[in-house]
């Protein structure tokens, strides 16, 4: 997608809420929901189920869709210009969290804990996330020019594990058009 010029906040979201969407359907690892969410914590993980299915994911095929990957705005920071006579406000800067959470192998239902192989499974698809994470802000705000308009805050922060779940979070902060 390359360069995001107009740098509106609502513009940045929906660009990087498309960007992020885009790069994980495009995947072998695509989530279940993907969607851009206002509030002050991360998004709670509402259940921990393979997409379309009602049954727990006590045990998922190893190859279907589970999790969600979200974006949204952290804060917004006004950027004050001591240079200017009277100290005003003259540009902001939001940060924005992109991130994916997904489930993880628990405890069967038989009662037997995952195996070694298992665990490290979920820790190469954590990794796999993170690419598709970085991937996804590559493409979407630096594409082949190499000059990003941002500042990483936060270059991948695990999320979990907790509550059968775990994942990625990156934050990184972008100036705002006035």
């Amino acid at each position: 997608m390359g360069i995001v010029a107009d740098k509106k906040l609502p513009l940045l979201v929906a660009t990087m809420y498309k960007c992020l969407c885009d790069t994980f359907a495009a995947s072998s690892r695509p989530v279940c929901r993907c969607f851009v969410y206002h509030g002050a914590a991360r998004p709670p993980v509402e259940n921990c189920t393979p997409c379309g299915t009602a049954d727990p994911a006590h045990d998922p095929p190893q190859d279907a869709p589970n999790g969600q990957a979200w974006v949204r705005v952290t804060r917004v920071i006004p950027v004050i210009d001591p240079v200017a006579a009277n100290c005003c406000v003259n540009r902001y800067q939001a940060v924005l969290e992109i991130g994916v959470q997904r489930c993880l192998r628990a405890v069967s239902q038989q009662g037997e804990a995952p195996s070694i192989e298992d665990l490290t499974a979920d820790a190469f698809d954590a990794y796999a996330d993170w690419e598709l994470l970085r991937s996804s802000v590559q493409d979407c705000f630096v594409g082949d020019s190499c000059e990003a308009p941002l500042n990483w805050v936060s270059f991948g922060e695990p999320v979990g594990p907790a509550g059968g779940y775990s994942g990625w979070a990156f934050q990184f902060q972008v100036e705002l058009s006035t």
